[in-house]
């Protein structure tokens, strides 16, 4: 039974089941071993056998152009083993249990002192094996040792009928990227993807503990208790449970049953902080502390962390237009701004990027990341940051792009691996959504995989869809994380079904892969945009981190290995010189190509916004980079933003004003984020390259709360090359004190008629560990870009600039300031 004595306040959160236990101490001291070779190799942990090969100098860094050259990768294929030396007390070994808790790739052996301890086949699961009888008072060795995933794909392949869309890599549980995809090179990792702990426990482990949001406004919240935990030498065993909130103490006596054992508890909460998403206000955090304590006053666990409360709701309705897709936060409407999430690096395992990138997102004003189903659950590090940011997750369980097999094993693997990330994850206010994969459904149904199929394998393959993501997923996500919605595959109807613009998500791929104009997405708007993007090259700077210089131009060997896509080349210089000055160089390529992606992407986001609330989301693929590549994503390998992140950062503005360029007339539209109205000044003009305003008006008035609304529309003079190709319109509005505009234009990029802008520097400031400076221009600027090197960026970048108005530019970097040395480019370079 479990008895609540005292209940103040408190929240959602999960607990990683090794914060239940006591972590031994002791040393590591780990080795790497390629099977075969005599030699064992000094490496670190977190590692895997690519990380460990470059520590020890046996292979060039997996992304240069040396690496990618080596036509036999035998080490990439080879069986391995990592072991440690590890030390262990009389006091660690007096406990009555210990267990030892990773997280191994696929494929492992686990031996202690020479015994099998244990195997996983699932690299997405924690586990915990039972090893007190194989340790010894003194040094230990425990070795993990790792069959091939790829020869191991390969043999289970050969033999499963019927054959599985998708090949191989749908044999072994580990990130499916890791096997090749359209933005990254096959890496074929094995590894440990933390490091191993020993932890001993008496009487009872505490295996998960969370509590969840069932309600919430500003006056109360519902919440539920959920504990999970396993007592093993007694019949029964008593638990005093406090968790302190804030400035809150709670306190339970809980009576744990042998065995396994569950219990839940509901409550209510007066006047809760409530988390927010970011821009719609505070995501509130609260301090917390848990401590279980048994009956002889030893202290079973004591855990700090930070958590908040926060409804959570997919609102799916039918309407006029088909069904509404979109989320609603403490019972509010969100229009979703963001991007979709890959992991941060091909083959390491770091948590380095993870802040940066978030701390970008949030700058970005996104408000959601979608967690890519190809990818791999991340890590602690990026849900507790996305929770101190306010941004939500949409998070798919890792299947992307092909059908599994079914089997009781396989299963049995899906469902311990549901069960764990679920238990995980779901405890972060930031969590939103958990979705069953991606792209399988449209890729069953519309992708032609059925077509050599008998109608007994159909049948077959669909059983094992079913099973998977419409039973055994969202019963998981049913049990384990009560308030959150299950969505079973993304997107819902593919661009060759009708229904994707009237019902459900949408991945639209008419842009770059059916070759259709950015125009031509900003007249198909779905109910909500989970993908759409276009791909753009990495910076200078991050190209030469990997390139040798005699690989640094257009058409080299190295420069091609980087574009995974096998029509990407063709299909950005198409889109080029459909509509920009055809670059001469590589600096010209990366610099066109990504303000082409900018312009493009930035559009289509602002004719989602103003669709709302028939559209209630953008994402756009992809936000990050998992290597050095040519790709779709905003940000590179080494986090120098694209033209595209700094166009999103403006085009994601909690409070803007865009135009809707029609035959006869432009329609000029207000979005508000916010959850409060806001008077404006909106002022249009019509102008010339040379800063003459041909027409200008003025518009007044009070936005609406969290709504896009028409605030005015303009009459310009008739179109006609003469007047498009020298002429644009700015908006430029005041809100709160603050001054902000937005440029459109009549012609495409080729074909304005600029003139040569000079440019000057002035209020140069140190700013932390760079500098800010005021910087001008004489003639209309168009794509302003200032050269960024290794580890120095600017912020703005990519932005056009207006005679009488100036930009305040920020750097980030050490740079050794000389005003002469900053190299600026703008779209007349390229007439």
């Amino acid at each position: 039974m479990l008895k609540l004595l005292l209940v103040g306040a408190c929240g959602l959160f999960g607990l990683d089941p090794l914060s239940a236990q006591n972590p031994l101490p002791g040393e590591w001291t780990w080795e790497f071993q390629l099977h075969g070779d005599s030699c064992w190799y000094p490496c670190s942990i977190p590692g895997n056998n690519l990380s460990a090969l470059l520590e020890a100098g046996r292979i060039p860094h997996p992304y240069s152009a040396e690496y990618l050259t080596i036509a036999d990768r035998e080490h990439s294929s080879a069986d391995c083993s990592f072991r440690a030396k590890v030390f262990v007390d009389h006091a660690g070994l007096a406990h009555q249990h210990i267990d030892l808790h990773c997280e191994p790739d696929a494929l492992c052996t686990i031996l202690v002192n020479g015994a099998i301890a244990g195997q996983t086949e699932n690299a997405f699961r924690q586990h915990r094996l039972p090893v007190k009888e194989l340790l010894r008072a003194g040094f230990n060795e425990i070795v993990f040792s790792f069959r091939s995933p790829g020869k191991y794909a390969d043999s289970l392949y050969s033999t499963h009928t019927p054959a599985l869309p998708g090949g191989a890599r749908t044999m072994v549980r580990k990130p499916q990227f890791h096997f090749g995809w359209d933005f990254v090179p096959e890496y074929l990792t094995s590894g440990l993807q933390v490091h191993p702990a020993l932890a001993g426990w008496d009487d009872t482990a505490l295996e998960h503990a969370s509590i969840q949001t069932l309600f919430a406004n500003s006056d109360s919240a519902k919440m539920v208790l959920h504990l999970s935990a396993s007592c093993l030498d007694k019949s029964t065993d008593t638990l005093q449970v406090q968790l302190c909130f804030g400035c809150d103490t709670l306190y339970w006596i809980w009576v744990v049953d042998r065995g396994p054992c569950e219990k839940r508890c509901s409550f209510t909460l007066n006047r809760p902080h409530l988390w927010w998403p970011n821009g719609m206000g505070q995501p509130h955090l609260y301090d917390c502390h848990l401590r279980l304590t048994g009956q002889n006053g030893s202290i079973h666990t004591s855990k700090p962390w930070k958590t908040g409360i926060r409804t959570v709701k997919l609102v799916q309705a039918k309407d006029r237009g088909g069904s509404s897709f979109g989320f609603e936060v403490n019972g509010q409407a969100l229009f979703c701004k963001g991007a979709n999430w890959v992991p941060p690096d091909a083959f390491q395992i770091t948590d380095e990027s993870i802040e940066t990138l978030v701390e970008a997102a949030a700058a970005s004003h996104f408000n959601m990341l979608r967690v890519w189903g190809g990818g791999r659950y991340e890590r602690d590090a990026f849900y507790e940051a996305c929770d101190r940011k306010g941004i939500l997750i949409w998070q798919d369980f890792m299947f992307a792009c092909a059908m599994y097999p079914g089997g009781d094993r396989f299963v049995e693997e899906v469902r311990r691996e549901a069960e764990y990330q679920v238990s995980r994850i779901s405890g972060h206010p930031s969590l939103a959504l958990w979705c069953g994969n991606n792209e399988i459904s449209e890729g069953w149904h519309r992708w032609g995989w059925q077509d050599h199929l008998s109608k007994a394998d159909r049948n077959q393959l669909w059983r094992y869809y079913q099973q998977i993501f419409e039973r055994i997923l969202p019963k998981v996500v049913e049990d384990r994380a009560p308030g959150i919605h299950y969505h079973p595959t993304s997107p819902t109807y593919g661009r060759g079904d009708h229904r994707f613009r009237v019902q459900g998500d949408a991945h639209d791929w008419g842009l770059w892969h059916d070759g259709m104009s950015f125009s031509k997405l900003i007249g198909r708007i779905p109910r909500f945009m989970s993908e759409f993007g276009f791909q753009s090259y990495p910076s200078l700077a991050c190209l030469s981190a990997y390139l040798p210089p005699d690989q640094l131009m257009v058409g080299s060997k190295s420069l091609d290995q980087l574009q995974r896509h096998v029509f990407g080349k063709s299909i950005i210089n198409r889109y080029l010189k459909a509509n920009y000055p055809l670059p001469k160089d590589l600096a010209g390529t990366i610099y066109l190509s990504q303000l082409q992606a900018a312009d493009g992407m930035m559009q289509i986001i602002d004719a989602h916004r103003r669709s709302r609330p028939y559209c209630m989301g953008s994402l756009f693929w992809q936000f990050n980079d998992s290597w050095p590549g040519i790709s779709w994503s905003s940000i590179d390998y080494l986090g120098h933003w694209k033209a595209l992140q700094h166009a999103v950062q403006r085009a994601f503005e909690p409070i803007r004003f865009c135009a809707e360029m029609q035959k006869e007339r432009i329609v000029l539209w207000g979005l508000n984020d916010q959850l409060e109205s806001e008077s404006f000044v909106l002022r249009a003009s019509i102008r010339d390259f040379e800063g003459r305003t041909l027409q200008s008006h003025q518009f007044t008035g009070m936005l609406s709360a969290n709504c896009a609304q028409k605030v005015g529309q303009l009459n310009p003079p008739k179109p006609s090359p003469q007047f498009n190709n020298l002429h644009y319109l700015e908006l430029e509005w005041y809100v709160r004190g603050d001054t902000l505009r937005a440029l459109h234009y009549f012609a495409n990029p080729q074909d304005l008629e600029l003139e040569k802008p000079t440019f000057t520097l002035s209020r140069v400031q140190s700013a932390g560990k760079g500098y800010s400076f005021e910087l001008k221009t004489d003639r209309f600027a168009r794509g302003v870009y200032l050269e960024e090197k290794r580890g120095v960026r600017f912020f703005p970048n990519y932005f056009d600039l207006t005679p009488g108005h100036s930009v305040r530019v920020r750097s980030e970097g050490p740079l050794n300031w000389d005003s002469k040395s900053l190299v600026i480019t703008s779209l007349y370079d390229f007439k």
